[in-house]
C-alpha cells in the first residue's frame, strides 16, 4: 500500500474516555507485477471506558469497565491480500464483520512478606484484537 493512516481522537473528562480510531490503507497490487490490485479501505472503530473507583480489602486496582465495537460502519470487502505467485493469482481475507466486546480490566496484587509496604503484581486482560483470541499478559 502506498498510502496508510491511523488516526486517533480521545476525549477524556475524569473517569470517562471515549476514542474514536480510524484506520486507512490505500490501494493495493495483489501480483508481484502490479497487474492485479484493490481499493484502499477505511475502518473505523470506537471506544468508550470508564475507570472505577478503588475497592480496598481486595487487593484489586486500576479497575477499568471498557466497551469496543469495531468496524462500526460494516464495512465489507478484502481486508488482506497475500500473492500467491508472479502473476494472475492471489487470495485474500475477508474483512470482518462489526464486533462487540465488554471488557473489564484491572491489576491484582499481593503484600509482599516482608512487611516493606507490598509488592505489586499485576495481571491484566486485554481486549480481543479482531479475530483474535483471548490473551493474558502477567508482568511480574
Amino acid at each position: 500500500a502506498r498510502w496508510l493512516n491511523k488516526t486517533v481522537v480521545s476525549i477524556n473528562d475524569g473517569p470517562f474516555e471515549i476514542q474514536a480510531i480510524g484506520d486507512y490503507v490505500g490501494p493495493r497490487f495483489a501480483t508481484y507485477t502490479n497487474d492485479q490490485g484493490i481499493g484502499g479501505r477505511y475502518l473505523l472503530n470506537l471506544q468508550a471506558g470508564y475507570s472505577l473507583p478503588q475497592i480496598d480489602g481486595f487487593g484489586v486496582k486500576d479497575l477499568k469497565l471498557s466497551v469496543n465495537v469495531t468496524n462500526v460502519t460494516n464495512r465489507k470487502g478484502i481486508y488482506e491480500l497475500v500473492v500467491g505467485a508472479a502473476s494472475k493469482t492471489w487470495n485474500s481475507y475477508a474483512q470482518p464483520p462489526r464486533m462487540g466486546f465488554i471488557t473489564l480490566s484491572g491489576a491484582f496484587y499481593a503484600k509482599g512478606r516482608t512487611g516493606s509496604g507490598g509488592v505489586d503484581l499485576p495481571i491484566r486482560y486485554g481486549r480481543l484484537p479482531p479475530g483474535g483470541r483471548p490473551c493474558r499478559v502477567a508482568v511480574p
